[in-house]
């Protein structure tokens, strides 16, 4: 594990865990310790943890109904479990422990500790940057849609009143008319692109494009289905006055410029949500990598659609290309033994009855 500042709560007694302790500051963790669930409470809610380990019980309390505390005070805090008992499958423990990212039966090893660590580590990296993202789409999308239904109604009240709303505006807002040409455009645009107002008057939006990564047939086609009342979203890539390209989403939408017909189009910079993106995208390529050197595959399976998402490697197993079918549980079956095939059926419906993880051996068919 890299040493860097993870931030690590301990909670229990200080004695008890001395050799956690010490196999956690030889890896540069930062420790905060909490000597019951009193102080637990208290050190989470002024202080953010990546991750915090206490033991099953606490207290005389079930460290399992600690682990809810802790996910309602810090939800994004990874828990990794103490126990002495490694059998934690009964129905009960596995409805609480869904908020247990890991459990680690004593005596603990620095092996298996460390790797529990950087697991839960990547795991909680991992969720932030997605929880991240969806949050900035969510506002976008709100945003946008609130802007469309309440600012274009009173576009056409007055020259001042449309001037101070369209300026007020956090997103870009360009008015074009039935040929394309700019008519207006508020500040918004004007800062993205570092043009003045009178230089984007006149002009369509092929100005603005970034040499060779627009189709613009296909916008003057959206453009058509705008104005025939189908608003239209989709990507355009950018150009700045000073020449950098950047990403950005675009949405038209039919409406009225005092008193005519106009496309009223909102833009939005996303150049940060792309570049988390890629980094997301970077991490399952690497997680793809690790499988095939792992000869691991894995999948999730949709309980309402019957779908089954594999993974590359997963294909790879059972004799596929990755990605070459759409993977159900039917299909499926089809790759497993005829003699192994009903223990394999009645594992799977036993866990979704009982809530509870299981692990089979059985033969594939190639």
């Amino acid at each position: 594990m890299n040493k860097t500042n993870i931030r690590i709560l301990l909670i229990g007694d200080e004695k008890n865990q001395s050799k956690l302790t010490e196999l956690l500051q030889t890896e540069g963790c930062l420790l905060s310790r909490a000597e019951g669930i009193s102080d637990a409470k208290e050190l989470l809610s002024n202080n953010h943890f990546d991750i915090a380990i206490f033991d099953k019980i606490l207290e005389n309390k079930s460290g399992l109904k600690l682990s809810k505390i802790v996910k309602e005070i810090s939800p994004r805090t990874q828990i990794i479990l103490l126990t002495g008992s490694s059998n934690i499958s009964s129905l009960q423990q596995k409805t609480e422990c869904s908020t247990i990212f890991d459990c680690l039966t004593k005596p603990i090893t620095k092996e298996n500790l460390i790797k529990s660590v950087r697991n839960a580590l990547r795991a909680k990296v991992t969720g932030d940057e997605f929880y991240k993202l969806i949050q900035e789409n969510k506002k976008y999308k709100e945003c946008l849609e609130k802007i469309i239904e309440e600012r274009t109604k009173s576009l056409v009240e007055s020259e001042q009143t449309y001037r101070n709303l369209i300026n007020n505006a956090s997103d870009a807002i360009y008015i074009q008319n039935k040929e394309g040409h700019f008519i207006d455009v508020n500040e918004g645009a004007l800062k993205m692109y570092g043009y003045t107002r009178d230089y984007f008057i006149g002009k369509t939006s092929e100005f603005l494009s970034a040499p060779g990564l627009n189709d613009f047939e296909e916008m003057k086609s959206m453009m058509q289905k705008a104005f025939e009342g189908k608003s239209q979203q989709f990507e355009f890539w950018g150009i700045r006055k000073n020449g950098e390209v950047f990403p950005k989403w675009v949405r038209f939408q039919k409406g009225e410029f005092f008193g005519k017909e106009a496309l009223i189009v909102f833009a939005q910079d996303i150049s940060e949500q792309k570049r988390t993106s890629e980094k997301l995208i970077e991490r399952e390529k690497n997680l793809n990598q690790a499988q095939v050197l792992g000869n691991l595959g894995s999948w999730e399976h949709d309980l309402e659609t019957g779908i089954i998402e594999c993974s590359d490697n997963a294909f790879r197993i059972f004799g596929l290309e990755a990605q070459e079918c759409e993977m159900t549980i039917g299909r499926f079956a089809t790759f497993v033994h005829e003699e192994d095939l009903a223990k394999v059926i009645k594992n799977m419906e036993d866990s979704l009855s009982k809530m509870t993880e299981y692990e089979i051996n059985y033969r594939i068919i190639l």
